[in-house]
C-alpha cells in the first residue's frame, strides 16, 4: 500500500534484547554502559502507536530510548543528558481514568447486548412459531373431537326421544316425564362439554404464550447469571468480561421484557414480582466493570538537572496531555505511559546509581556493574 518502509519494518521494531549503547546509538569516547532498564511501554490508542521504552545509565550520560511502530512504520523517541549535570529523580506510579477506554467499554458492551438481544429474539421467535403451530394443531384436534362428541350426543338424544315415544305412546304423562329427563341430561352434558372445551382451549393458549413458565426463560436466566459469575472469576481481561456481561444482560433483558409483556397482557400474574428487578445487578456490575476497565496504570519519571529549574529538565518520561496526545507539555508525545516489571526497580535505583557515579566515579561504576 506504500505505507512505511518494508525493509526497515522487517527488523525488530522494538529493539528487544538490545543495549542502547552501543547497539542502537554510538558510544562517546571512554563511555562504559553500566545498567539498563526496560522501564515503560508507551502508546497512542487513537493513532495506533506503540513503543517500548528503555533507560540506560553509562559513566557519561543517561539515555532514554523508546522504539516501536505505528501505522506508518517504525517510530523512535530518544532523550539523553550528561550524567554530571543530573541532580535528582522525580517519579510517580499511579492509575488514571481513561475516557477513551470508557467509550470503548460502553461501545463493546452495547454491541454485545444488542447482538444478544437479536440472537435470543430470533430463537424466541422460532420457538414461539413452533408453539403457535402446535397450538393451532391441537386446537384443530380439540375442535374436531368436540364436534364429533356433540354429533354423537345429538344422535343419541334423537334416538332416545324416538324410543320414548314408541315405549310410552299409551301413557302421555310418563312419556313427557322421560322426555324432560333426557332433555335435561342432554343439556347438562352439552354444558359440561362446552366448559371442558373452553378450559382446554385456555390451557393450550396459556401453555403456548406463557414465557414465564417456559424452559427458554429459565435458560436465559442461567446464561445471564453465568455471565455475572464469569465476571467475578475471570482474572482481569475487563474488556472481555464487559462483552460477556453484555451478552448475559441482553439475555436477561429479553427475559424481563417478555415476562412483563405476559403480565401486562394478562397471560399470567406477576405474584407481586417485577421482572425488571433482574436487570439491577447487571447494571451495577457493568458500571463497576466500566470503571475498572477505564482505570489504567500510569508512570512518570522525571530526571532533573542541578539547576533545579523545570525548564532544564533533560529527561521527562510521562504521558502528554492534549487532543490525540499532541505534545503540549513537554512529555513523550504518547498519550499513555505504562509501567513494566522493571519500572519499580528503576524508580528505586536510578537516583542512587546517578549519585554514586557522580561522587564515587570508577568505584561507583564497579559497584553497580557487579549488580
Amino acid at each position: 500500500m506504500g505505507i512505511g518502509e518494508p525493509e526497515r519494518n522487517a527488523t525488530d521494531t522494538y529493539e528487544r534484547g538490545m543495549n542502547i549503547v552501543p547497539d542502537c546509538i554510538k558510544p562517546i569516547a571512554g563511555e562504559v554502559p553500566i545498567k539498563q532498564y526496560n522501564v515503560a511501554v508507551l502508546r497512542n490508542v487513537l493513532r495506533y502507536e506503540r513503543a517500548e521504552g528503555r533507560m540506560q545509565v553509562t559513566n557519561k550520560r543517561v539515555v532514554f530510548r523508546a522504539a516501536g511502530r505505528s501505522i506508518g512504520g517504525r517510530t523512535a523517541l530518544q532523550q539523553e543528558f550528561g550524567i554530571d549535570k543530573l541532580a535528582g529523580v522525580e517519579s510517580q506510579r499511579n492509575y488514571r481514568f481513561g475516557f477513551v477506554y470508557l467509550l470503548v467499554g460502553i461501545l463493546v458492551t452495547s454491541i454485545a447486548m444488542l447482538l444478544s438481544v437479536l440472537l435470543f429474539s430470533n430463537i424466541n421467535g422460532a420457538l414461539t412459531r413452533m408453539r403457535v403451530d402446535s397450538y393451532q394443531s391441537q386446537m384443530k384436534r380439540l375442535s374436531e373431537q368436540f364436534q364429533q362428541e356433540s354429533q354423537r350426543a345429538e344422535e343419541r338424544y334423537l334416538k332416545d326421544m324416538e324410543g320414548m315415544q314408541d315405549r310410552y305412546s299409551d301413557n302421555w304423562d310418563r312419556m313427557q316425564a322421560e322426555i324432560n329427563r333426557i332433555d335435561e341430561q342432554y343439556q347438562s352434558n352439552l354444558q359440561k362439554r362446552n366448559e371442558k372445551y373452553d378450559e382446554d382451549s385456555r390451557r393450550l393458549q396459556r401453555n403456548t404464550y406463557n414465557e414465564n413458565g417456559g424452559i427458554f426463560f429459565v435458560v436465559r436466566l442461567i446464561i445471564g447469571f453465568a455471565g455475572l459469575a464469569i465476571f467475578f472469576t475471570l482474572y482481569k481481561k475487563f474488556l472481555l468480561k464487559l462483552a460477556i456481561l453484555g451478552v448475559s444482560c441482553g439475555a436477561v433483558t429479553l427475559a424481563s421484557i417478555t415476562s412483563m409483556q405476559g403480565i401486562l397482557g394478562g397471560r399470567y400474574s406477576s405474584g407481586g414480582f417485577n421482572p425488571g428487578i433482574l436487570l439491577l445487578p447487571f447494571l451495577i456490575v457493568i458500571i463497576f466493570g466500566l470503571v475498572l476497565y477505564s482505570l489504567k496504570p500510569n508512570l512518570a519519571i522525571i530526571i532533573k538537572t542541578k539547576s533545579g529549574l523545570d525548564i532544564s529538565t533533560p529527561i521527562k518520561i510521562q504521558r502528554s496531555r492534549g487532543f490525540w496526545a499532541i505534545r503540549q507539555d513537554g512529555g513523550t508525545g504518547f498519550s499513555e505511559v505504562f509501567p513494566t516489571e522493571e519500572s519499580e526497580s528503576a524508580i528505586r535505583e536510578i537516583g542512587a546509581l546517578i549519585n554514586d557515579i557522580n561522587i564515587l566515579g570508577d568505584q561507583g561504576m564497579a559497584k553497580w556493574r557487579e549488580k
